[in-house]
C-alpha cells in the first residue's frame, strides 16, 4: 500500500483488489484424502491467532490437478457466515473436513486399535477384558475421524478396552475405573447399536 503524493518505483504493486462475494479460502490437503473430498461438503476453519473462534464453511471447488512436490490438492472453501473483522489475506488457518458422519455409532478410540498381518483397510484387533483376562478381539470398522473409528462389528456398547502398553494376551488383568486426567489404561466403547441414543462419529481431515 502506499500513500498519496509517495515515489514509488516502477512494477511496485500499489494495491490489491479482492471479488465481492463471499470469503474464500484456500487449503493443501494431502493427495492421500483426495477420494474422500467433494464439492458441498461442510468444513469447520479456525484461525491460528483466534483460536477460540470457529468459522463455518464449505467446499466449493477441488483443484483438477495434483501438486507433484507437494503431495497436495488445492481445495478451495466458501465462508458460509460473514468474515469476521479479524480475518486477513495470508492469515494461517486450520482446516477440518467433514467427510463422512455417522449418528448413534459405536466407537473406539484409535489408541486402542491394533494391527495383525491379515488385516485389511476395515479390519483390526483390540485387546478387551474378558474373564479377568487381556483377549484379542477382532473388528470391523467403518467410518475414522481423527480421534476415534466406528465399529460395525466385534463389540458391544460397554465392553471394556485395555490400552496399557505392554499387556500380553492371556494376561490376567483387574478393571477399575480411572480418573479422567489418568485415562489411558481402559476405555469403554461407547454408543448404542441400532437405539436412539450414542455418539455421533465424524470423518474429518485436518489442515
Amino acid at each position: 500500500s502506499v500513500e498519496p503524493g509517495q515515489i514509488v518505483q516502477p512494477g511496485r504493486a500499489l494495491l490489491s483488489l479482492a471479488l465481492a462475494g463471499p470469503t474464500q479460502l484456500k487449503a493443501q490437503v494431502d493427495e492421500r484424502f483426495l477420494a474422500q473430498l467433494a464439492v458441498g461438503q461442510p468444513a469447520t476453519v479456525v484461525a491460528d491467532a483466534f483460536a477460540d473462534q470457529r468459522l463455518g464453511a464449505q467446499v466449493a471447488f477441488i483443484a483438477p490437478a495434483v501438486d507433484a512436490q507437494r503431495g497436495a490438492v488445492e481445495v478451495t472453501l466458501t465462508l458460509t457466515q460473514s468474515a469476521p473483522a479479524f480475518l486477513r489475506e495470508d492469515m494461517t488457518l486450520s482446516v477440518e473436513v467433514e467427510t463422512a458422519r455417522r449418528d448413534h455409532a459405536l466407537t473406539v478410540p484409535l489408541a486402542a486399535l491394533r494391527t495383525s498381518p491379515d488385516a485389511t483397510d476395515n479390519t483390526a484387533q483390540v485387546l478387551v477384558a474378558l474373564d479377568g483376562r487381556a483377549q484379542l478381539q477382532r473388528v470391523r470398522l467403518g467410518v475414522r475421524s481423527l480421534q476415534a473409528a466406528e465399529v460395525l462389528e466385534g463389540l458391544q456398547a460397554g465392553d471394556v478396552l485395555l490400552l496399557k502398553p505392554g499387556l500380553r494376551v492371556g494376561q490376567k488383568v483387574r478393571v477399575r475405573e480411572v480418573s479422567a486426567s489418568n485415562p489411558t489404561h481402559t476405555a469403554q466403547a461407547k454408543g448404542t447399536q441400532g437405539g436412539a441414543a450414542g455418539a455421533a462419529i465424524t470423518n474429518t481431515m485436518g489442515r
